[in-house]
């Protein structure tokens, strides 16, 4: 891995996760309950997200990933799956 310091390490790790669930951006947004614009800036390493805004990533990605693990095929969009 390149050295780019903590936001480097944060854009990659939102991507690759973005992407290894396979969402888009919106979709991401919408179940962590960020904006696309804050996913975007996140992932170019254009913000310096709050503890906050981390927080909220990785509980969404929690709740994607307890959803997978039980092989459930709701919409991902519902409200059940929203953080």
């Amino acid at each position: 891995m390149q050295d780019g310091g903590a936001a480097a390490c944060i854009s990659r790790t939102q991507r690759d996760l973005r992407r290894g669930i396979g969402l888009s951006q919106q979709e991401f947004a919408k179940i962590v309950g960020l904006t696309r614009r804050q996913i975007a800036e996140i992932e170019v390493g254009g913000a310096n997200p709050r503890l906050e805004t981390l927080e909220k990533v990785g509980r969404g990605a929690w709740s994607l990933a307890s959803w997978r693990s039980q092989s459930r095929t709701p919409s991902l969009l519902s409200s059940e799956y929203t953080v």
